[in-house]
């Protein structure tokens, strides 16, 4: 949201709260532009808040479900009927994190419309050999990568499709690389305004060479499809896929059309990037949605079996207990009379900045806000010396502590020395719901007075 914000108001993409030295309160480095841009813009134009920071997610959701039924269409030959369409829907809008993240500040929802919207140009290029839509296929999947890095899988996969194609045209190739790199040429001139910053903030701090080895990479793979949230739809897929061996081979039928069916291609694609992506996160899964959401309708559509009935049907179940618990544990909450309670214990905005948990910024984004994982502030081999150091150039004079916080850093003992030694607790705020980050009920939170000496 601070990047947007600075953006909207300052026409740059920096934030403060995480500004560790390297130029991150003037460029931003860890995450590509263009989200941050397209929502500064909407900053812009609608005011800045909570609410208008879901807007791009939420109106990119629903143009994903639009796209995936006329991809249904175009890539795999089913018909647009009704039917077609109440599943993926009824798929897309029972799933958790699907509705977690159409109404989420964060950028997987609009790089999966760019990727769906990419793939779209380019089959109906195919159909009907109009170059304007493989333009348009190959500008939108450069700009997909400049929303979020791991969108070069829509890249791999539509340029093989071309150049594995017997009737390859080198001419519309070329200029399908040259149209996907035209996006990438713009985010290299702004990287290139400060190079070094670049590097430190997405490779360094990151520690983003320890993350290529294999075994990273597995553990990696492991946590993105046994998390909690994620592990439903894997075992959705791959009950998916053996129902669908299984009675092909009853059949005597040989499965061999759905190994190289488009959905299954595009996820192996997606799952090569992260050789050399060190970071995989588990919201990034929301990626994987639409194409395993076709696959399903692609193999039920080959074999109509009772059996794809009942594993939709159990899939649903589990969404639909998944989304009440979640609805039941937040429905009740209340983020602005929260940052209320917080505001009113601490002075009008002024010469000094505050140190609290990201999740304040909104609540607080008037004040010289700095974030707890900042990476200078916490960080390996810090010092109590060290962090009254930096917390003196920064020039943090309160210090905001969550109930969440105290279990999150109770090893840090150079932390617990500072608050100990160095600040006075001014006001202890009773919030039922935050405080925790939205773990459990009736938390605390602490405003201590940092204590010049």
């Amino acid at each position: 949201m601070q990047l947007s914000e600075t953006f909207a108001n300052r026409g740059f993409l920096g934030s403060q709260m995480m500004d560790t030295g390297h130029k991150e309160h003037l460029y931003y480095h860890v995450h590509p532009p263009l989200y941050y841009l397209i929502n500064g813009l909407v900053f812009r134009l609608g005011g800045i808040g909570v609410l208008q920071s879901r807007i791009v997610s939420l109106l990119s959701a629903l143009a994903v479900l639009l796209l995936t039924f006329m991809l249904a269409s175009k890539m795999l030959k089913l018909s647009l009927s009704l039917d077609n369409f109440l599943i993926l829907t009824v798929l897309f809008l029972s799933t958790p994190m699907f509705f977690v993240l159409a109404r989420s500040n964060r950028p997987e929802m609009l790089t999966l419309a760019m990727i769906l919207s990419a793939i779209l140009a380019y089959f109906y290029f195919r159909e009907t050999k109009k170059a304007g839509f493989l333009i348009l296929s190959a500008l939108l999947s450069g700009m997909a990568m400049i929303t979020q890095a791991y969108a070069s899988f829509v890249f791999i996969y539509l340029f093989c499709l071309q150049y594995f194609d017997h009737r390859r045209n080198w001419r519309l190739l070329a200029l399908f690389v040259a149209l996907f790199a035209l996006p990438l040429v713009f985010y290299a001139l702004w990287i290139s305004r400060d190079f070094p910053a670049f590097v430190y903030q997405t490779f360094i701090a990151r520690h983003a060479i320890s993350n290529l080895g294999l075994a990273s990479l597995l553990n990696r793979y492991c946590y993105f499809f046994s998390s909690f949230e994620n592990v439903a739809t894997t075992l959705f897929f791959l009950a998916s896929l053996s129902l669908f061996f299984l009675l092909k081979f009853k059949s005597n039928d040989k499965p061999i059309a759905f190994i190289f069916s488009p959905p299954l291609l595009i996820k192996i694609c997606f799952l090569a990037v992260f050789i050399f992506i060190p970071v995989i996160n588990k919201y990034y899964y929301v990626i994987l949605l639409p194409f395993i959401y076709l696959f399903f309708l692609f193999i039920q559509s080959q074999n109509k079996s009772r059996w794809f009935s009942a594993l939709f049907c159990l899939y649903l179940a589990i969404n639909l207990l998944g989304l009440t618990a979640f609805w039941q544990k937040y429905k009740d909450f209340d983020y602005p009379a929260y940052g209320r309670r917080i505001a009113k214990k601490l002075p009008a905005p002024g010469n000094f900045s505050i140190l609290a948990s990201p999740s304040l910024y909104p609540a607080l984004r008037h004040y010289h806000f700095y974030a707890f994982n900042n990476g200078s502030i916490l960080k390996p081999g810090q010092t109590y010396a060290g962090l009254k150091t930096r917390l003196a150039q920064l020039e943090i004079k309160y210090l905001i502590y969550q109930e969440y916080n105290e279990k999150l850093y109770a090893g840090l003992d150079y932390l617990t020395q500072f608050i100990k030694k160095d600040c006075h607790l001014i006001a202890k705020v009773q919030d039922p719901y935050y405080g925790s980050e939205g773990v459990k009920k009736d938390n605390y939170i602490k405003i201590f007075l940092v204590i010049i000496r």
